[in-house]
This record gives structure tokens, C-alpha cells and sequence, in this order.
């Protein structure tokens, strides 16, 4: 487990982080950061594995980065239901777990109803005026193609 001075390094000029790998070093981030504050976003496991199926249709290798980062989340590079929904909801439930309720956020962004009257306050910024973002209008980019 990275120690908290190596993550302090790492995370020198950085305000925050989203998404893999960094999630899956919440209680690592919280060590290291007491007051730091967490969002989960949140949705259906059948909602879920419907956006990874399309989202993670690219096939990678083992050692390619995006194929660790798999790996490394959900226990192997290519997609497979079952090993992917039960990684999704052990990883939300160490979350909840390790989290103090005054520092996480469960936030849907799939319906993009939340949006910025509960994250802005949240992270005690004044919400922008434009729209949420909450759709992925672009397919995922296919590996070797740019």
C-alpha cells in the first residue's frame, strides 16, 4: 500500500482526482488527507454494466496502462459481468464504510438531476451557471486509433 508521504508527492500540485485508479485508494487518500472530501457517484448495477459494456468494448492488453488499470480495479483487463458488478459494489461499500458520512457525497449523475445544487455546496464553491454534465455524447476512443 502506497504510504502517505509517497501520495503526498504524488498528489503535489493536484486539488483532485476522479475516477481509476485514484478511487480505489480511498482509505490510502483519507489517511493521508483527513479533511479531504469524496463523491460516489451512484446508479443501478444493471445501469452500470450497460455503460462499461459500451464503454469498455475496446479490448486491452494485461500490460497496456488502460488493461493494469482494469486489472487492477476489477481483477482482469476484458469485462466480465459477474467479476465487474461484484468489484463495482464491494468498492462502493468500502466507500460508504470508510468514508465519514460528513465527507462523502452520493451523487447520480446519470440523470443529471443533482448536478451543481448538492455538489457546489458540497465542495463550498458557488455553482456555474452552465448545465451539468452528466451524458457521454463520445464513444470511447478504439485502442491504436486517435
Amino acid at each position: 500500500l502506497p504510504t502517505s508521504d509517497a501520495i503526498r508527492a504524488y498528489f503535489r500540485e493536484v486539488d483532485a482526482t476522479t475516477d481509476l485508479p485514484y478511487a480505489l485508494f480511498a482509505p490510502e487518500l483519507l489517511r493521508t488527507y483527513p479533511s479531504a472530501r469524496f463523491v460516489l457517484t451512484t446508479r443501478g448495477v444493471d445501469a452500470w454494466w450497460r455503460s462499461v459494456r459500451k464503454q469498455m468494448a475496446s479490448p486491452y492488453p494485461a500490460d497496456h496502462p488502460i488493461g493494469r488499470t482494469r486489472t487492477l480495479a476489477y481483477g482482469q483487463p476484458t469485462p466480465h459481468e459477474r467479476l465487474y458488478t461484484r468489484r463495482f459494489v464491494a468498492h462502493a461499500t468500502e466507500v460508504l464504510r470508510t468514508v465519514p458520512c460528513d465527507r462523502l457525497l452520493l451523487l447520480d449523475l446519470v440523470e443529471g438531476v443533482e448536478g451543481w445544487q448538492r455538489l457546489a455546496p458540497f465542495l463550498g464553491v458557488t455553482p456555474p451557471e452552465s448545465a451539468f454534465p452528466h451524458l457521454r455524447p463520445a464513444p470511447t476512443p478504439k485502442l491504436g486509433v486517435s
